[in-house]
This record gives structure tokens, sequence and C-alpha cells, in this order.
């Protein structure tokens, strides 16, 4: 279950990554 958890946790963290570069990407094009 630990690893199932740990996937997750990882899964969530790139989303919130990815997220963030679309955001900060069109920021810094202004």
């Amino acid at each position: 279950m630990e690893l199932i958890s740990i996937s997750r946790v990882f899964r969530i963290s790139a989303v919130l990554f990815t997220l963030t570069m679309l955001l900060a990407t069109p920021a810094l094009a202004h």
C-alpha cells in the first residue's frame, strides 16, 4: 500500500509541476 501512496504523491507532484510550468511560461513571455 505504501508504494501506491508514493506513486499517487509522485503523480500529483508531477501534475502540479506541469501546471506550474504552463502557468509560468506565459507569465515569463509577457
